[in-house]
């Protein structure tokens, strides 16, 4: 939520009719209007503060964060103790990533607004979390839950930081309460089904994605989610369907694609899968594992010089793999090509000398290498 600055001081007719007249407009969502609105009670030297933070909030509600933050900064220099303004501009610098600053803003309404406003609290417990200060988020979204206990979205912003930190049984546990709270909260019944995912609950993992899809089917990423768990119970063709609704939502959704391409490579549709993971890698060009998957695609299907082409690929974004060493060694023996085979392994060795397929390889490029001795 952000803030309508509806104060009543005193103000001239013009400019208290200007600020009626863009309230109507807001409460109707004509952002538009509200800008045109104001622009006029903005126009020449008067620089009202109450006025620029209005036409910060429309733009914001536009999408235009930038120029939000451009009004609040002025209406701060006029006003600059004003608890609406830092809080609006926070929330325009958490939405532009700019996290640090927001923190900064956030900080300084909470001050003003004594402490007792937990949405504060819960705005800049999620730019925390999206620093990774995991232990400050939890102390802010703990603090909002404390002011108002009943809002799920409190608990369920603390599950976010809370899984980001790996303690999925307390995170598990604000998923509920935010539940218990809220029954249509697709968001918590997804943030539930991956938690459940990560500790191998995939029964129930799969039921809250159900949840949360039969709450609203439009979301890629809870298809997408809804087709890794159906992968991980062995169920192909649906995973598969899962992964495709995914990209309908998302055409440029390159997670989508790599995995579908292994679900794929796992029927041994390698064709398929090399397609998929094609183009995961026009939409990622730097996405390492989906070289290595289509390598092995091409292995399988009995392409070795292609799949040497993307493992080579692979070990050049990622020098210290070995399972893409190992991989590369696999293909060279493929293509009879033994003596650059050993150098593969050589490498493997270096990185991973516990690699138990070392010594199986190497004897077989040494037996490759036997065979050209004697025919010499």
């Amino acid at each position: 939520m952000s803030f309508f600055w509806k104060g009543k001081e005193d103000a001239t007719a013009r400019l208290a009719s200007l600020r009626a007249e863009a309230e109507r407009e807001f409460q109707v969502g004509h952002f538009l209007n509200v800008i045109a609105i104001l622009n006029k009670a903005l126009a020449g030297t008067a620089r009202d503060s109450r006025a620029l933070c209005n036409r910060g909030l429309a733009r914001s509600r536009l999408g235009d964060h930038d120029g939000a933050v451009d009004d609040y900064n002025e209406a701060i220099m006029q006003d600059p103790e004003s608890l609406i303004l830092y809080f609006n501009r926070g929330i325009s610098l958490a939405e532009l990533g700019r996290n640090r600053e927001a923190i900064h803003d956030f900080t300084e309404a909470i001050a003003f607004a004594h402490g007792q406003n937990p949405d504060i609290f819960t705005w800049r417990g999620l730019c925390h979390t999206n620093l990774q200060n995991y232990a400050m988020a939890i102390q802010d979204h703990t603090v909002a839950i404390t002011l108002d206990p009943t809002s799920p979205g409190y608990y369920l912003n603390r599950a976010i930081a809370y899984k980001g930190e790996g303690s999925h049984l307390q995170g598990g546990s604000d998923l509920d309460q935010a539940l218990t709270l809220d029954r249509t909260n697709h968001s918590a019944y997804y943030h539930r089904a991956e938690t459940n995912l990560q500790i191998g609950s995939l029964e129930e993992a799969l039921s809250d994605i159900n949840s949360a899809i039969g709450i609203i089917s439009d979301r890629a990423i809870y298809h997408h989610l809804r087709g890794c768990i159906l992968g991980h119970l062995k169920m192909l063709d649906a995973a598969i369907e899962s992964f495709t609704s995914a990209i309908s939502l998302a055409p440029k959704y390159y997670e989508a694609y790599f995995n579908r391409g292994k679900a794929f490579a796992s029927f041994g549709q390698h064709g398929a899968a090399i397609d998929d993971f094609s183009r995961a890698i026009s939409l990622a060009p730097s996405l390492i594992e989906s070289y290595s998957a289509r390598g092995n695609s091409f292995f399988e299907l009995q392409e070795p010089l292609k799949a040497l082409r993307d493992f080579e690929m692979a070990i050049k974004l990622n020098p210290s793999d070995p399972i893409a060493h190992l991989s590369k060694a696999f293909a060279l023996l493929d293509a009879d090509m033994p003596y650059e085979a050993l150098e593969a392994l050589d490498m493997v060795s270096r990185i991973d000398p516990s690699n138990v397929m070392i010594e199986t390889l190497m004897g077989e490029a040494h037996r490759q290498l036997n065979e050209r001795a004697e025919k010499i």
